[in-house]
């Protein structure tokens, strides 16, 4: 198992339905011209024939009937431009969605349709990560399954089980409960002692991850050799998923149809210029001073750009579980409000590899009803500020001087 995905959860069933929907809708690509024995086959008229929204019945039917010449010829679809489909595959071969070709561009980068991230946005370009998936080669899209969710019930007033239900044969759910304890601390800290994964990942019930999140750190882990922290993009919105998508989709189209010119290459360049810094930085530094050099990038972002310990979050970053158990590394629950600022500083500490993804979106939903449906950082309290403070003590202590 790849990621262990820790939610805790005390309120609010459409918002967890919400985060339960962009799991299922995790999803990989795999590019046809890779398919092994992807040319000299027929009937891909056949094939070609099938592929409209009212015929995924008969896809379903072909793949399923074992005509392995016929999935084979999807392969060559690559080569009819004007019927350039894109399957979305549910498990191990059922088609359940085609998109059109649109959705295929060179270049083509993901903007974010929120605001508060102005700074991921310009970084993104130089992020150095290869820009393979852009090009131009067809693909089909596959959900991505290598991850468990792991929702811990903190006194809740609702019933679960039957949500759960709806989507436990989609992916694997484990659903634990805390009985002598409350607080988001004390049920991340249920859930990392029963996560099986070769990570872990913090994820709000009431946030949601983008399609291709899971994907994206599964990639930079396989990239940098399983570092011990990879983190993506936090992008803040008041919209459920459903609105998120809906908004995302329309403005990337308004931006391709209003396109003057292609940008691709100066995002190229950017990349290439990164990718020759970080080269130039590992060659030139000792091995521990190139540690401290990825280590302070990563303290950066996650940390000194938060602009004070109440935006230090350690949700949507992925911690490799042997780190936290190694270090027993855990969030102090004696702090209700500010657990995140001590564990993440911990997690940074005791890591010696990095990496990003900016690809990888973390959807963080704000809260528009702050009296009745209040988030954590909405709660007042008169305690606030004092545990701020503690927080902040607590932390230098743990850390080594």
């Amino acid at each position: 198992m790849k990621f262990s995905i820790i939610t805790p959860f005390n309120r609010g069933l459409d918002h967890l339905r919400d985060n339960l929907e962009s799991l299922k809708d995790q999803r990989l690509r795999i590019y046809l011209d890779e398919v092994d024995g992807a040319q000299g086959f027929t009937r891909v008229d056949r094939l070609l024939g099938l592929c409209g929204a009212e015929n995924i019945d008969g896809i379903n039917a072909l793949i399923e009937g074992g005509d392995l010449e016929g999935v084979e010829a999807l392969a060559t679809i690559k080569g009819v431009d004007d019927l350039w489909p894109l399957l979305t595959f549910d498990g191990l071969g059922n088609i359940v969605a085609v998109t059109d070709k649109s959705e295929l561009k060179a270049g083509v980068s993901e903007v974010v349709s929120d605001e508060g991230n102005e700074e991921e946005r310009e970084e993104k370009s130089s992020d150095n990560e290869s820009d393979e998936e852009e090009e131009l080669r067809p693909f089909v899209y596959v959900h991505y399954r290598d991850f468990e969710l792991i929702i811990v019930t903190d006194h809740p007033d609702e019933d679960i089980s039957g949500l759960v239900d709806e989507y436990k044969d989609l992916f694997s759910i484990k659903v634990v409960s805390l009985t002598d304890k409350t607080g988001v601390a004390a049920a991340r800290n249920r859930g990392i002692e029963e996560a099986s994964g070769e990570y872990i990942m913090f994820v709000d019930s009431d946030d949601y991850l983008f399609p291709r999140a899971l994907y994206f750190m599964d990639r930079a882990s396989h990239t940098a050799g399983d570092p011990d922290i990879i983190y993506g993009m936090k992008v803040w919105t008041w919209y459920s998923r459903n609105g998120f998508i809906a908004t995302f989709n329309k403005k990337q189209e308004e931006e391709e149809n209003n396109a003057q010119g292609d940008d691709s290459a100066d995002e190229a360049s950017a990349a290439e210029e990164a990718r020759e810094k970080e080269e130039r930085m590992k060659s030139e530094l000792s091995e521990q001073d190139y540690i401290e050099y990825r280590r302070t990038n990563a303290a950066t972002r996650l940390i000194s750009r938060r602009k004070g310990i109440r935006n230090v979050s350690a949700l949507g970053i992925s911690y490799k579980r042997s780190l936290i158990l190694d270090n027993n590394i855990r969030f102090p629950e004696q702090f209700r409000y500010y657990s995140d600022f001590p564990f993440l500083c911990l997690a940074l500490e005791k890591a010696t590899t990095f990496r990003k993804n900016y690809r990888s979106w973390y959807i963080k939903r704000k809260h528009a009803d702050s009296i009745n449906f209040p988030s954590l950082a909405q709660e007042k309290s008169e305690q606030r500020f004092p545990e701020l403070l503690e927080s902040y003590r607590y932390t230098k202590s743990i850390l080594d001087p």
